[in-house]
């Protein structure tokens, strides 16, 4: 049976099946979906409070299955970005880098190395830089509860937009938001910071995100539809 947990703030779905087993098992499949395995007689409580412990990672292992089913990455190819779409285009030079030319994304690599990654590792710069000014932005109205500025972090997550580790004092994007709209990106920084005050996703979070970010009923379905794989 589909359950569905809230680990570090963000819904993660996962297939409970029970069986005769000592233990609770717990694994990613390629798909990077997850799959658990108990006893009847173990308590849904119990199992995740299992699921929790082992929330990092879950989390981290879902992201890295996700990572091998990105963008293919080849001539031609259309990959939005800031929510503009763009061909990709290759080519051999002496030296790596990424520039966007009118409607394309003009990547220039050296002899042995690899576009994608060259492309990738511009995505990761490309949003730090983009929402860390953002984050400063909206910063002033979470400062006045107390909270501190954040450690901003930005990593390839194909699973979810971004993450809030309130007790470490760090927010996590996906490289991969740099696909949507510059206003979906504001959305997610609010979403993110707004878990300061409200850990989950309880009426009360929404209830405060609505104060700052009013249009994020329309930006989330935005996101919805944003390709990444």
């Amino acid at each position: 049976m589909k359950k569905t947990i809230i680990l570090n703030g963000k819904a993660l779905e996962y297939v409970l099946t029970r069986k005769s087993v000592k233990n609770i098992n717990l694994r990613i499949r390629p798909d990077g979906s997850v799959a658990v395995s108990a006893s009847k007689l173990v308590p849904l409580a119990v199992i995740e409070n299992f699921i929790q412990a082992n929330s990092d990672r879950i989390i981290s292992a879902v992201e890295k299955r996700g990572d091998k089913d990105t963008f293919s990455f080849k001539n031609g190819e259309k990959i939005a970005i800031l929510g503009k779409e763009r061909a990709v285009f290759i080519s051999k030079g002496q030296k790596n880098s990424v520039e966007l030319a009118d409607d394309n994304i003009i990547v220039t690599a050296t002899e042995n190395a690899d576009a994608k990654r060259i492309f990738e590792s511009y995505l990761k710069q490309l949003c730090l830089d983009t929402v860390t000014p953002i984050c400063r932005e909206v910063y002033p109205y979470f400062q006045k509860y107390g909270i501190a500025f954040p450690q901003i972090k930005v990593k390839q997550m194909v699973s979810r937009w971004g993450s809030c580790h309130p007790a470490k004092g760090i927010v996590t994007f996906s490289s991969y938001l740099m696909c949507a709209p510059i206003r979906c990106a504001k959305y997610v920084v609010l979403h993110e910071f707004t878990h300061f005050l409200h850990a989950n996703h309880s009426k009360d979070f929404y209830r405060e995100l609505e104060k700052t970010a009013p249009d994020w009923k329309a930006c989330k379905q935005i996101l919805k539809q944003v390709k990444i794989r």
